[in-house]
């Protein structure tokens, strides 16, 4: 496997934006059979690159813009998958005014987790409790941040207008959550 330096991945990171580009000595990035393990790679623009065959165990790539990019989805989506593939879980969301929602995802439901952070979404899940931001459980409640006002009430199941299934698409049709308490309530 191929490895860089940190000051090796930087300049071609530089080379490959510049490629982007259409700017003189842009050159698109070739990482492909690379080492990158443990990589921070966030915040990068690796549109069009060739990411085949690399390891990307612990890489951080929040942020980071893959579309059109040459690599395994199913390597990718094994490094990256924070929720079971099968079976039901627990879930969180927040929604409006810092309210928490508590959220059974079923096993027919799919689900997927982004490359880019710990957030994953699904096609649809059962509303099992919601907490207002002082703690006191209400009966329902609703995000509209992005698309359709979307109304989650406490036993009853909610479902996304649409379903996408691609983990390059971080913000994208599904109910968004995360598998701990703690992280969604940071979102």
């Amino acid at each position: 496997m191929k490895t860089f330096t940190d000051e090796e991945l930087k300049d071609m990171l530089r080379k490959h934006y510049q490629w982007l580009n259409n700017e003189a000595g842009g050159v698109r990035a070739d990482l492909s059979g690379s080492d990158l393990r443990g990589s921070n790679l966030s915040g990068s623009d690796l549109r069009g690159s060739n990411l085949s065959g690399s390891d990307l165990r612990d890489s951080n790539l929040r942020d980071s813009d893959l579309r059109g990019s040459n690599l395994s989805i199913k390597y990718l989506k094994s490094l990256t998958q924070v929720v079971p593939e099968e079976g039901q879980y627990i879930a969180w969301k927040k929604i409006n005014n810092n309210c928490i929602c508590k959220l059974r995802i079923p096993t027919k439901s799919p689900r997927m987790t982004s490359v880019s952070s710990r957030k994953s979404r699904c096609k649809f899940a059962t509303v099992l409790n919601i907490w207002d931001s002082e703690g006191n459980e209400i009966k329902e409640g609703f995000t509209d941040c992005r698309g359709p006002k979307t109304v989650y009430k406490v036993g009853r199941r909610v479902t996304a207008d649409k379903w996408d299934n691609n983990i390059l698409n971080e913000s994208s049709h599904g109910i968004h959550h995360f598998i701990t308490r703690s992280e969604a309530e940071k979102w």
